[in-house]
């Protein structure tokens, strides 16, 4: 007769078993190898989706709209730095790290804003001004 929490028990004692990780993590760069197109496509997707997820979380954080002008539509909606020096940091990290770093903030060092006003506050302030 079949038991499935004894099943998953048996499952979990596995994978805890040095010598089962060590085999499967063999497997797994053996598959790995002979279809390295597949993995690499699957990776892709995978990070993509991860950082949408990210992204929904720090829009969600800031409440999904413009501090200035209240505008709500996620396509153009950007993390802007409150006393600037952000293009300095986006540069230095990759956007899934970015986007956990602002979820971390507890300082208030970031807000949300449209395009148009991320642009304006940019050029008003002279922030990134022939900085690259």
């Amino acid at each position: 007769m079949y038991n499935k929490e004894k099943h998953t028990l048996d499952q979990r004692k596995r994978r805890k078993d040095p010598l089962y990780r060590k085999r499967e993590n063999f497997l797994k760069r053996e598959r790995r190898k002979k279809n390295p197109e597949k993995y690499r496509q699957y990776y892709k997707n995978y990070v993509a989706q991860y950082i949408k997820k990210l992204r929904k979380k720090v829009l969600d954080k800031f409440g999904n709209k413009c501090v200035k002008c209240s505008f709500s539509d996620w396509r153009a909606l950007q993390i802007d730095h409150v006393n600037g020096g952000g293009s300095k940091e986006t540069r230095s990290i990759n956007s899934a790290n970015y986007y956990l770093k602002v979820l971390r903030d507890r300082l208030g060092k970031y807000q949300l804003l449209c395009a148009n006003c991320n642009w304006i506050k940019r050029y008003e302030k002279k922030e990134n001004m022939g900085d690259r």
